[in-house]
């Protein structure tokens, strides 16, 4: 398969809460219908797998790759018996490189981010998928941390996705994302519960 130039890509972010809805259900075939709907080359997903929610011993990164026919790619912010999960990138297209970066944070939980490339030459691109922290603190230390890690890494053209869990709009410490990424569009976050009431409303 050619690989498309990265201003071709169609991409989508999702934080499937390990696969449990609104509902409280677990259903990884629905977050996989959701994904086949919006006709996407590459999706970053966060929450994936169990911790404290989801189901054990379900490997739905695997699983999630069965019922797309996607390409997976694991991102493991934590790997045990009891915890088993973190982000993953999801595409159409073969990767050439996958890359997983501890964000992680004393006395939070653990978080991570991607770095997934794709492409040769002048068409080679990399594809971020990041999950930040609750607090403003740890977000300014992981985006720190993030951004060295795109220092040391191959230059590349470069979509930055993921859950930023920031309800502000761009608050300070995010100023070297956005000039790292001129480009990157930040619009207000909220949970699917609230976007379902805004429908009903």
């Amino acid at each position: 398969m050619t690989t498309p130039p990265l201003s071709a890509i169609v991409a989508a972010t999702y934080n499937i809460h390990y696969a449990i809805g609104t509902d409280r259900r677990f259903a990884p075939a629905r977050i996989a219908e959701v994904i086949l709907s919006l006709g996407v080359d590459v999706v970053a997903l966060q929450e994936v797998g169990w911790h404290y929610r989801g189901q054990a011993g379900v490997d739905q990164f695997e699983l999630l790759g069965q019922l797309t026919g996607f390409e997976v790619h694991q991102g493991l912010a934590r790997n045990h018996p009891d915890a088993h999960f973190g982000n993953a990138i999801l595409s159409r297209l073969p990767a050439r490189a996958a890359t997983t970066i501890d964000l992680s944070v004393p006395l939070h939980p653990p978080r991570c981010a991607m770095f997934v490339e794709f492409g040769s030459g002048a068409e080679a691109f990399r594809v971020v998928n990041l999950h930040l922290g609750l607090n403003p603190w740890e977000r300014r230390a992981q985006v720190k941390r993030l951004l060295s890690a795109l220092d040391g890494a191959e230059p590349l053209p470069s979509l930055l996705l993921g859950d930023f869990n920031e309800w502000r709009r761009a608050p300070a410490y995010f100023d070297p994302i956005t000039q790292r990424f001129p480009h990157c569009s930040m619009p207000e976050s909220f949970h699917a519960s609230y976007a379902r009431k805004l429908v009903t409303a």
